[in-house]
């Protein structure tokens, strides 16, 4: 992969991805894009309904995935399991489609990972790339706000 050809996928990636989830990308290498999740990346995108589609597909997928490997502390249990039980389940599991493949690592000092690792292609034909986003697993669950 060329200079201008791996330039090309990082903005790709950075400006899907970012728009989509509200993630912001601090390190960047020619295998991997990392980023940090905003704080409200799944309370805007499903009330703006700017990014409903990917958007809500990848939460989706995160949520799900998420939960169904997480097994470390407690704090970190009941975390995923507030989510889950959440509205944003039954609200996002209408949009779920086979467009990202999320997965969820755990037991990383205390903290979670989600890998989104894609090759699908968003509306306007831009290729995904693999993206990381670790947060630190606390007892206090992001706030979800869906109309």
């Amino acid at each position: 992969m060329d200079h201008v050809e791996f330039t090309n996928r990082i903005w790709a990636a950075r400006d899907s991805i970012e728009a989509a989830l509200g993630l912001v990308a601090v390190e960047a290498d020619e295998e991997h894009v990392t980023v940090e999740v905003g704080r409200n990346a799944l309370t805007w995108a499903p009330e703006t309904g700017a990014y409903e589609g990917i958007a809500v597909e990848a939460a989706m997928a995160i949520v799900e995935q998420n939960y169904s490997v997480f097994d470390a502390a407690d704090t970190e249990v009941r975390y995923v399991r507030y989510v889950q039980s959440s509205r944003v389940t039954r609200f996002l599991r209408r949009a779920v489609a086979e467009q990202l493949l999320v997965t969820a690592r755990t037991k990383f000092r205390g903290r979670a990972r989600w890998i989104i690792e894609s090759v699908a292609h968003d509306g306007i034909g831009r290729e995904f790339i693999i993206a990381q986003s670790e947060f630190a697993a606390l007892p206090d669950p992001i706030e979800f706000r869906l109309p």
